[in-house]
């Protein structure tokens, strides 16, 4: 899975400032314990995507390769403070499984 996520740096001044930083698996608990900020919900929208020579290279298969991509906002109360897209590639056992919510 290929994911990009995106979220306003004034919420979260120190995140990634060395640039490429490891993350854990579960942002929301981050956002919730560091900087006291709690996802009330997210949206998200589905579509079928090719894979472009970057996709391609990143996860392992041929250029046009089906991808499933996934858009998802997420949103306190107030705000939206979090936007991520996804990536998953179609594997030999169907679409790769991908598996969101608080706590998992």
């Amino acid at each position: 899975i290929r994911e990009t996520v995106v979220v306003p740096v004034g919420l979260f001044p120190d995140l990634g400032r060395s640039g490429r930083c490891e993350l854990p698996n579960t942002l929301y608990e981050l956002y919730e314990e560091r900087y006291g900020i709690t996802i009330h919900r997210a949206e998200e929208r589905l579509r079928a995507v090719a894979a472009d020579a970057r996709d391609a290279e990143l996860l392992g298969i041929r250029v046009g390769a089906p991808l499933l991509e996934i858009e998802r906002l997420a949103l306190t109360y107030r705000q939206a403070v979090h936007l991520a897209s996804d990536l998953v590639p179609r594997t030999p056992k169907g679409i790769g499984s991908l598996r969101t919510g608080r706590g998992l």
